[in-house]
């Protein structure tokens, strides 16, 4: 289990940081003590395979890894949900990531986000109800959604 997860349950305080790249930041920031790290691919370079580099070495120093997806809920003004969201969540997922974080502009973009954080099979191969059951158990106890 991860301190974040731990210390939200008991109400206590983690400490994390926003990184905007660099797989081998994240073991520095993990011997600093940090319980958590978001990897902000919303204004930054980051790209898919340094998302998944970091993430995977993030959960292999016991942080807990997050992703700030990018978005743009103030440009189009359109009613229209960004098509996006579904495909970077499982995307995102799919990259060790778990957690995630990105700006709506809408309820139905929270909406369309809040049902990919309970799709508990993504990013990893399930082929009997076994694993299907357990991969629900860990995204239930373990996903974070968090709307900006």
């Amino acid at each position: 289990m991860y301190k974040l997860l731990e210390n939200i349950r008991a109400g206590r305080v983690s400490h994390g940081t926003m990184a905007k790249g660099g797989v081998n930041l994240v073991q520095h920031l993990a011997s600093a003590g940090h319980d958590f790290m978001i990897v902000d691919m919303m204004h930054s370079n980051v790209d898919w395979t340094e998302l998944s580099h970091m993430a995977w070495k993030a959960r292999a120093e016991g942080m807990y890894p997050l992703v700030r997806l990018p978005a743009n809920p103030w440009g189009s003004g359109s009613a229209m949900p960004d098509r996006r969201f579904p495909v970077d969540a499982e995307r995102a997922f799919g990259s060790g990531v778990e957690g995630l974080i990105w700006s709506i502009a809408s309820v139905e973009e929270a909406r369309i986000m809040a049902h990919m954080g309970r799709d508990s099979h993504q990013g990893t191969p399930v082929t009997t109800a076994q694993e299907l059951e357990a991969k629900t158990a860990h995204s239930n106890n373990t996903r974070l959604l968090l709307p900006l």
